[in-house]
């Protein structure tokens, strides 16, 4: 089988396979409306990953390889990129799913710490200072973690050239102002914790108060 002079080689199977299922795709895609977007696009996903690329078949026998010329040769191969390049995630997506998730942490962490830290500072013992002492912990790491995604979302492709699109850069800056104010909000409801000795004194208190109300309670029946 051949072509156009025949001046180069490309394998057939796994390509043409690659090809077509792209093709396939978003034809269903149009005439099936009633498939929902993520059945479509884990078809796609599935087809694209189950073949392999052009140049990690190139040791492939002859007998799977159809001649071709270095036009029709070259025209696949940008073929091929332009599929590739749609199954890429920018990195910015990528980050920014992960500081989603760090947000989601924190919204989930941080009020069980503040119950926690409100309960031990009135010196009841429901709690474990240890326990919330590594909660603390744990909710500042993630802080932190949000603050170095936010900045590597505000310096992404600066060094590029050509830069980002202006669009792309506010989207950047936007990103990194609302993680900032996520986190400073989230910092003043952290209360700190008592130290062990002031626990112990805060215990003493409590333990104190909770009888000297038990003794009111009590002459306020017998009267």
């Amino acid at each position: 089988m051949g072509c156009c002079g025949l001046t180069a080689t490309c394998p057939v199977l796994c390509f043409t396979d690659k090809l077509t299922s792209a093709s396939k795709d978003s034809l269903s895609t149009h005439t099936s409306p009633s498939q929902s977007p993520n059945s479509v696009h884990g078809s796609r996903r599935g087809s694209i990953s189950s073949v392999s690329s052009v140049s990690s078949v190139l040791d492939e026998k002859d007998d799977d390889r159809i001649r071709c010329c270095t036009h029709c040769k070259d025209t696949l191969l940008k073929r091929e990129q332009q599929i590739d390049e749609k199954e890429h995630t920018p990195d910015i997506v990528k980050l920014y799913e992960k500081l989603r998730l760090c947000m989601e942490k924190v919204d989930q962490k941080a009020p069980e710490y503040i119950r926690m830290a409100a309960s031990l500072n009135a010196g009841e013992t429901t709690y474990s200072l240890e326990h919330a002492s590594d909660l603390r912990v744990e909710v500042q790491k993630v802080y932190e973690l949000i603050d170095a995604l936010s900045k590597k979302i505000l310096t992404l492709g600066l060094n590029q050239d050509p830069p980002p699109h202006p669009n792309t850069l506010r989207l950047q800056r936007m990103i990194r102002y609302s993680a900032t104010l996520f986190v400073q909000e989230k910092l003043l409801g952290l209360m700190s914790l008592p130290t062990r000795e002031q626990f112990e004194e805060l215990k003493k208190k409590r333990k104190q108060e909770m009888e000297r109300k038990r003794i009111l309670e009590r002459q306020a029946s017998e009267t």
